[in-house]
């Protein structure tokens, strides 16, 4: 019984080993380690930054772009430039980026392939130093580039994952969105057709057609963000639904749906208030007394910002009175603390919930409780509730591992009983004969 009860004692100890080292294993590599380009023609470039991962070093090494292996095109294949000749790895780096050029120059069209391979340089060896025998190795890295090139212009792109941001009467909203070059030229699209709606009036609307001479072109084998917005319309101050799309040629290839954005007087986005923390003068108060409430707020903007402090006072889930503070002119990196008392006229729990208005924005709301008259704060009693269940499902996972361990021992004992009887029969039938 006891052998089989250490073998699983063992294999349950060998499993969390290796669990527990698996998180401890050390990555090498090169991303990206495989480059594919479809095409790119004659005197185009296509900039990556290689970024190697391995053990932290021992000592200072230099990697250099040590050999160039020609898989597909002649032996002399020139395309690659280094814009740095080597990268100093200091000790205790764990990796280095490594910017390389693809550059065609002059070539057939046609496919062609090869591979990069990057060393550290290898020191000179003190034959007289005895240490110089265990001196660590430190790992190449290698980057496969397959291309085709072809001098006929290619035109090929996708746009994605649109998202607008909100602007200003004299800076309109704009959207940012992905831009994929597949082809061989530097491009954008086509035309991009901007609409915005008034979410109060639909019959006050605001378009614009935005040629390709004035988006910004994405090189070839790229993908980059962008934005495009109004040139020359100017919608005025308000709550709008920005719509849009994007052509090659005469087709759309992609159209972003209606999300909401907002025209703001100028200078509003420059306006940053952050409620930084929000308290009351006690935890606990009698009917009738004063509570004091202190906001602390900060102008994290670059203009001054005018501030009014808003508090909910909550009772049993329902707002039962709404407290405002008078008008506070806050300097750009100034932070100050506005403060409101108020006198509650009953037992129970209440919630103060502030948050303050600046401009046309508001800031994140806090939320606090204070325990009126004697009553016990409902938080407190959810926390020791959570707690006893937490408690309550430990003492239940301890319970199920007891049962299943007195379950093996129990199987165990009665496989022993069974080998023990088979012995007994086999030694009287040995007797009898």
């Amino acid at each position: 019984m006891h052998i089989y009860l250490k073998k699983i004692i063992s294999s349950i100890i060998v499993l969390l080993f290796l669990l527990l080292s698996s998180s401890t294993v050390h990555a090498y590599g090169i991303t990206p380690s495989k480059i594919i380009v479809p095409v790119i023609s004659n005197n185009s470039s296509i900039n990556y930054d290689l970024r190697a991962q391995f053990d932290t070093v021992k000592e200072d090494l230099v990697y250099k772009p040590s050999r160039i292996r020609i898989v597909k095109g002649p032996k002399d294949l020139d395309v690659l430039t280094f814009p740095i000749s080597e990268v100093k790895v200091k000790k205790g780096d764990k990796f280095f980026n490594f910017p390389v050029t693809l550059n065609p120059k002059s070539l057939p069209n046609g496919e062609y392939s090869l591979f990069l391979n990057i060393f550290p340089e290898r020191p000179k060896l003190d034959l007289s130093n005895k240490k110089g025998a265990g001196m660590d190795v430190y790992p190449g890295f290698s980057v496969y580039f397959k291309f085709t090139v072809d001098d006929k212009e290619v035109r090929d792109y996708t746009v994605s994952s649109g998202v607008v941001n909100d602007g200003e009467e004299s800076f309109p909203p704009y959207l940012t969105y992905m831009f994929r070059n597949n082809g061989n030229i530097n491009d954008a699209p086509d035309k991009v057709v901007i609409n915005m709606v008034d979410v109060t009036d639909r019959s006050n609307t605001f378009n614009e057609v935005i040629q390709k001479q004035s988006i910004k072109l994405v090189k070839p084998q790229i993908t980059e963000q962008s934005q495009i917005g109004f040139i020359n319309v100017f919608p005025t101050q308000g709550k709008y639904m920005l719509s849009a799309d994007f052509y090659f040629g005469e087709k759309v290839i992609y159209a972003f749906k209606e999300q909401r954005v907002t025209v703001f007087p100028d200078g509003t986005l420059d306006q940053t208030l952050n409620l930084v923390e929000f308290s009351s003068s006690v935890d606990h108060a009698e009917v009738g007394e004063f509570i004091k409430l202190n906001a602390f707020v900060k102008n994290a903007g670059q203009n001054k910002s005018k501030a009014i402090l808003n508090i909910d006072v909550i009772k049993d889930g329902k707002i039962i009175d709404i407290i405002k503070s008078s008008e506070k002119n806050i300097i750009k990196g100034n932070k100050i603390i506005i403060s409101e008392n108020y006198k509650p006229k009953e037992e129970g729990v209440y919630s103060f919930e502030a948050y303050v208005d600046y401009s046309v924005k508001q800031t994140s709301k806090i939320k606090i409780d204070v325990n009126i008259g004697d009553v016990e704060i409902e938080a407190n009693k959810e926390q020791q509730s959570a707690g006893s269940n937490a408690l309550m499902s430990y003492w239940w996972v301890i319970i199920v591992i007891v049962i299943i361990i007195l379950i093996i021992i129990y199987l165990l004992k009665n496989r022993s009983k069974k080998q023990k009887n088979i012995t007994t029969t086999v030694d009287t039938d040995n007797e009898f004969l």
